[in-house]
Formats: structure tokens, C-alpha cells, sequence
């Protein structure tokens, strides 16, 4: 009876590492040697090995594991190994996956009023954001978040990127947009974002961009600089637009669930560390950003700086649309100076 009670027991560990659950195993302290018990703790994002995040996700691992003196362990599993954002969110909700840095507008597929950080030109530059959610607003929304979907955020605001758009013809207004068909994700407030911005949105899974734009079955794009250049699309397009529209960040969150086993001290690790990546994760963003334009430039782009405040427009006209979901919360963000 002992040798199958021991069997189910561990049985049951590999099958709830498996699903992405924290672990604890026994340890021994490294400065006084006594037995400690070592929390695991599994992170997964959606985006390839050496990404920008996932570099700054394996230094909050390194954070971690510095600060708690081996005691904590983060395991970075990229490129969704734990399923896609939106499964990784409702598994981090019901508490079967620990950790998760991502995109916060997939969090809205979740918690809709997190939508509006798709907006078009809810953010008029990157200090505007990061003063947006790291602020009054970010906690409000935050906490909202933990009390309906038990998602605790560790750091509202990591850079992702900012959205530029991409054309084989200049775009400098609204006007020139007109009857072009840009390719935008199946996400309709990004629909909504690009049609008012003059375009004809036409949603297009990623992994067919390529091809839809090399033989004409859209007439452009819009992504990250650094998505642009991976992507190659400027073999296929010969502009470059810094419209600049949607300032894009991730979110890493902790289960509660899994947040409320650990000591405070534990937490506070987790926050300070969170804290500290993050900031890394900004400066080599934003450090790989401007490499990327100059790049894309030498293989042959030019470069556009459109009027962008004939564009900004557009994301009031679709806040309006969205108000039964978030209120008058649009309106709180463009007053936050």
C-alpha cells in the first residue's frame, strides 16, 4: 500500500509539472545548509527563443533565482509551449499555469475593458503609456483584473512595440489610405482602428501575409518594426510609415491562486524582479528598434514620416463605439498629462 500510495504521489507531480503548475522540492540552503523546500514556478509566452521578451523573461528567472537565493525557480517556456495567449490567460485565471507575460490586449479576450490598449492613438507616445499604467489607471484596471479573473499583474507595462504601417506607395494622410487594403489581425477594435484611419482593414492570418502580399491580395501591413524586418516583409513593400499607431505592451502575471501559497517575502521577490526586467526589457526593445529602421533602410525601404495628427482622430472616433465596455475610460487616459 505505501509503494503505490509513494507511485500515485509521484504520478501526480510530473502530471502537474506537465500542465504547468508550480512545483516545491527539497533543498538545502545555501548559506546556512539547512533544508529549505524550492518553489518552481512555470512562465510561458508566445513569442520565439531570443525574442526580446523572452530575453527579458529568462533575466526575471535570473532575478528571481539571484534575489531568493536559489530558493525560487522560473522556467521560461517560449514560443506557446503552454498554449496560445488566450489559453494561457484562462489557465492562469483557474490557477493550472503559474506565470505568463502577455500582450495586454489579448487580455482583453478575457477582461474586454484591457481592449483599449489595442486602440489606435490612445497613447500619444511611449512616456504617455508607461505614466497611463504605471499609474492610477493601470491599478485600477489591474485590480479590477485580479478581483474578476484571479490574474495578479507583477508589471502592467513591458514593450512590445509600437505598430508602423507598410505600403507600396506613400502614405503621408488619411487621404492616401483611401481604398487601400491593409492587412490587420482577426482583433475587431484593430479592424475598427485602421478602417477609421482611412484604410480598407482586411484581416489576414500571419502566417499567409507573405505570400497575400507579394501577390497583391492586400496592399499592405501594419506591425513592429522588428516584426517587419523577421518577417522580410521589405522584400515585398517599399515603404515604410512611422505612423506610430498602437504602442503595443505585455503584461506578466502571476495565478493568485498560486501568489497566495508563497511567503511575503516571496512575493515581493517576484514584484521587485518583475520590476527590474521589465525596465530591461524596455531599454533593449527600444535599443532594437532603432537599429531595425535603419536596417530596413539600407535593404531598401524609405522611410515615411506621415501626419500623424491627421491620423490621431481615428481613436476617438472608435473609443465612442466602445463606451458601453469602458466608459468614459477613454477619456481619463488622453487627460493624463
Amino acid at each position: 500500500m505505501k509503494k503505490c500510495l509513494a507511485g500515485l504521489l509521484a504520478f501526480s507531480l510530473v502530471m502537474v509539472a506537465g500542465c504547468g503548475q508550480s512545483t516545491v522540492s527539497q533543498g538545502n540552503d545555501s548559506n546556512t545548509g539547512q533544508p529549505t523546500e524550492k518553489v518552481v514556478l512555470k512562465l510561458g509566452h508566445a513569442l520565439p527563443v531570443d525574442h526580446t521578451v523572452d530575453l527579458a523573461s529568462k533575466k526575471f528567472a535570473e532575478i528571481v533565482a539571484e534575489k531568493s537565493n536559489g530558493t525560487i525557480e522560473v522556467q521560461v517556456f517560449p514560443s506557446s509551449q503552454l498554449g496560445n495567449e488566450k489559453d494561457m490567460l484562462e489557465q492562469i485565471s483557474l490557477g493550472s499555469q503559474d506565470m505568463g507575460v502577455i500582450v495586454a490586449g489579448a487580455y482583453g479576450t478575457i477582461f474586454p475593458k484591457l481592449q483599449i490598449s489595442s486602440l489606435v492613438y490612445v497613447y500619444r507616445d511611449m512616456d504617455h503609456a508607461l505614466k497611463v499604467m504605471n499609474g492610477e489607471i493601470g491599478k485600477e484596471l489591474t485590480d479590477e483584473l485580479l478581483k474578476e479573473r484571479q490574474i495578479r499583474v507583477l508589471d502592467p507595462f513591458w514593450y512590445y512595440g509600437t505598430r508602423h504601417l507598410t505600403a507600396n506607395k506613400p502614405v503621408k494622410t488619411p487621404d492616401d489610405l483611401n481604398g487601400m487594403k491593409i492587412r490587420v489581425p482577426e482583433v475587431a477594435i484593430q479592424k475598427d482602428g485602421l478602417s477609421a484611419m482611412g484604410a480598407a482593414a482586411t484581416p489576414v492570418d500571419f502566417n499567409e501575409l507573405y505570400t497575400a502580399l507579394s501577390t497583391g491580395v492586400v496592399d499592405g501591413e501594419e506591425n513592429p518594426v522588428t516584426t517587419i524586418d523577421s518577417s522580410a516583409f521589405y522584400e515585398v513593400q517599399d515603404y515604410l510609415m512611422l505612423t506610430g499607431h498602437i504602442i503595443a505592451n505585455f503584461m506578466i502575471s502571476i495565478s493568485d491562486s498560486v501568489y497566495q501559497k508563497l511567503t511575503p517575502e516571496q512575493q515581493q521577490i517576484l514584484m521587485d524582479a518583475a520590476k527590474e526586467a521589465g525596465k530591461y526589457n524596455n531599454e533593449i526593445t527600444i535599443a532594437a528598434e532603432e537599429k531595425v529602421v535603419n536596417e530596413l533602410k539600407e535593404k531598401g525601404m524609405t522611410i515615411i514620416e506621415p501626419e500623424k495628427e491627421k491620423f490621431m482622430p481615428a481613436g476617438a472616433a472608435v473609443a465612442k463605439k466602445y463606451e458601453d465596455i469602458w466608459g468614459d475610460l477613454y477619456d481619463r487616459i488622453q487627460s493624463v498629462k
